[in-house]
């Protein structure tokens, strides 16, 4: 009897030039459910391949999978429901996972057989476990798998809700030797207990933080240094230097481990977390750039945005006592708000220029499934459960024409400007990087240009090149 095939797909947009931006990262969700499989099935049972996407047709006719497992954000639910159809029409199960499934569950399409939603781990053996006993996703036996959406006659159906996992350390690590990639990361905690109003990490991992044991953590990290020969290691979950006691107790493992001499790290960082001993302890395990979400540099923005005490002298005295312990500082800022001035939008301009911060990123506030945001954008008819979900792009230039504006002061020519504005500020930052770290600074700026160069392609493919003197 021959083992059974399931194809794992990250859906990323290959298309106008985005690749760069979307695969930058690891997609440890879809290696994640790969490991869980492989924990609970032989390779003679169960054969794996996984895919960031391109060419999915071939990659179709090459392996020949039984199953097809998809994950997707809204950003990029247009490909997993295109992916979906491709599948369908070769009589394929398709099995869907990921973001917006989770928020939007009532969005499956008739391509796809099951969605998965939150967590798909445990979920996903099951429903294997079912298909390889009847050789289909039965309906029947699909009731009985808590956590997800599927199709029975005309309409669809929820299952009870699953519970999340408890215990994270009881998760085989991600199986990264399924995918290449050149930058590899680790999650140490899933959820976050805050409430920014433009994020769905509390909806999709819940209202409570979970995380791994800082023993986990570093193991799977000298796992990652031994098997992949790493140089650098980017930590992706936004509480890692929370709670406190377990931080410390990390940085203590990988000092013990002696990896902070082997490679260098970067991390997501609260900058209201952020003290002279939390960055020694940065510094200590060979940090050597965070990123902070800082969002805004108008104190009323900034309160609109991420609800919980903050305040942007906080934010300055993070950059600031960083910068003193040597570790580079990059911010992410979204402009946009629904009632902020074109004087606000200017104050967070102001913030970048003289808080001595290396690098940032501007993105344009977005509505996205999951998050209070969509909701206030749903009222006002600015989005739907059934759109192009291509438009959902933070990186403004990307849909600039079509980007939902949130902003009910300024019109939406005046936001682009604004964001040429900022984008250029970017471009001198990168610039200055470059000659401070040369190494970092040449890298980003390498990145940054090629991001240009794509959006040029973009715009003279849709002939909408105009002349930039006057903007």
């Amino acid at each position: 009897m021959r083992a059974m095939k399931i194809l794992l797909v990250n859906c990323i947009n290959l298309e106008e030039g985005l690749r760069a931006q979307e695969d930058s990262a690891e997609h440890l969700g879809i290696l994640y459910i790969a490991s869980s499989l492989r924990k609970h099935f032989t390779e003679n049972e169960l054969g794996m391949s996984v895919t960031y996407g391109p060419v999915f047709g071939s990659t179709l006719n090459d392996i020949k999978p039984d199953v097809v497992g998809l994950s997707s954000v809204s950003q990029n639910y247009h490909i997993a429901q295109r992916y979906a159809k491709l599948c369908k029409e070769r009589n394929i199960p398709v099995i869907v996972g990921g973001v917006h499934i989770s928020t939007l569950p009532h969005t499956l399409t008739e391509d796809m057989d099951v969605g998965i939603i939150n967590e798909g781990e445990d979920a996903i053996v099951e429903l294997m476990r079912i298909f390889m006993e009847d050789n289909a996703l039965t309906r029947q036996k699909l009731a009985g798998v808590k956590g997800i959406v599927y199709h029975d006659g005309g309409g669809l159906v929820m299952t009870p809700s699953r519970e999340r996992i408890k215990d994270l350390d009881t998760l085989p690590i991600p199986a990264r030797e399924l995918y290449h990639h050149p930058r590899r990361g680790i999650f140490t905690s899933r959820g976050c207990p805050y409430d920014c109003v433009f994020c769905f990490s509390k909806p999709f991992w819940g209202a409570k933080a979970r995380f791994f044991s800082p023993e986990y953590v570093v193991k799977e990290m000298a796992h990652i240094v031994e098997r992949f020969n790493v140089s650098q290691l980017s930590i992706y979950d936004d509480l890692f230097i929370a709670p406190r006691a377990r931080f410390k107790k990390m940085v203590e493992l990988i000092r013990e481990a002696g990896l902070h001499e082997k490679i260098t790290f970067n991390c997501n960082v609260r900058p209201n977390e952020i003290t002279d001993e939390v960055a020694e302890l940065l510094k200590s395990m060979n940090i050597t750039h965070v990123f902070l979400g800082i969002e805004s540099g108008n104190q009323r923005v900034l309160k609109y945005l991420k609800k919980q005490a903050c305040s942007v002298e906080q934010n300055r005295n993070a950059i600031k006592i960083l910068k003193k312990h040597g570790i580079i500082t990059y911010g992410g800022f979204i402009i946009g708000s629904p009632d902020e001035t074109r004087e606000e939008i200017m104050d967070t301009y102001r913030f970048i220029r003289k808080s001595g911060i290396d690098c940032f990123s501007p993105l344009m506030l977005t509505p996205l499934p999951g998050t209070p945001v969509w909701d206030i954008a749903k009222k006002r008819g600015l989005v739907s459960d059934f759109m192009d979900w291509n438009i959902l792009r933070e990186e403004f230039n990307e849909v600039e024409s079509r980007h939902i504006v949130m902003s009910e002061v300024l019109p939406r020519e005046e936001l682009s400007k604004l964001y040429r504005k900022f984008k250029r500020l970017q471009k001198r930052k990168y610039f200055y990087l470059a000659l401070k770290h040369p190494f970092v600074g040449i890298r980003e700026m390498i990145r940054l240009l090629k991001r240009q160069f794509h959006y040029i392609k973009l715009l003279y493919s849709r002939n909408v090149i105009k002349d930039s003197a006057n903007v």
